[in-house]
């Protein structure tokens, strides 16, 4: 999220860049708009992820956990 906001900010202030680094020194890419759209889609797809994995995580104990019957 900083990434995005820090190339944000220079394609704001009007900076060319000729690696904006967001794939490193072995794919560079100029800051263009479109590099920030990417950004702004990554970090869309990472909250989803984030929300479904949290979604679907069991709100119950496993099934081989002991109850409190079972502890006699």
């Amino acid at each position: 999220m900083v990434w995005a906001v820090l190339a944000s900010q220079a394609f704001a202030r009007g900076l060319v860049l000729d690696n904006c680094g967001c794939f490193g020194t072995y794919l560079p890419q100029p800051l263009r708009w479109y590099v920030l759209v990417e950004d702004t889609l990554m970090l869309l797809y990472a909250g989803l992820l984030w929300r479904g994995l949290h979604r679907a995580r069991p709100t119950s104990p496993p099934a081989t956990a002991r109850t409190p019957q079972e502890n006699h």
